[in-house]
């Protein structure tokens, strides 16, 4: 399989909402359980990476973070999502991994997409649109 090759970077934004469900079927909370939502996140990017790459990554580290806040982007307790600025801290199998699979549960419908800039409010910004992201408390 070829791969575009990602920048690595440890800081981000999620471009669309991160989910995280459990194979339980349990929706986790970040502002609840931050250790566990982390950990989840790192499960699931060491089975992507060994659904992408057929083999175990050899550093499986991970570590994830929201900086300065989040926002809850939808929440009952049937749904509940964030967006935010980020930081993550591990492998750079697993870090690729998220930049190019996404993070979270739903992936494959759009959910827990990342990128090193907020590159949509940018674009608003030289359009000059007063149109931003609600989460302005977490842009630098």
């Amino acid at each position: 399989a070829i791969f575009q090759k990602v920048r690595f970077e440890t800081t981000g934004y999620l471009l669309s909402p991160v989910r995280v469900v459990l194979p339980t079927g349990e929706n986790l909370m970040w502002e609840q359980e931050p250790a566990r939502y982390s950990e989840a996140l790192r499960q699931d990017l060491i089975e992507k990476y060994v659904k992408l790459y057929g083999k175990m990554p050899e550093d499986n580290r991970f570590l994830f973070s929201f900086i300065n806040g989040f926002e809850l982007e939808e929440a009952d307790s049937e749904f509940i999502s964030y967006r935010g600025r980020f930081m993550m801290f591990g492998s750079e199998e697993l870090i690729s991994v998220a930049y190019l699979l996404g993070i979270g549960s739903l992936n494959e419908m759009g959910y827990g997409m990342i990128s090193h800039e907020l590159y949509i409010w940018k674009k608003n910004q030289d359009k000059g649109s007063k149109r931003i992201w609600r989460c302005e408390d977490c842009l630098l």
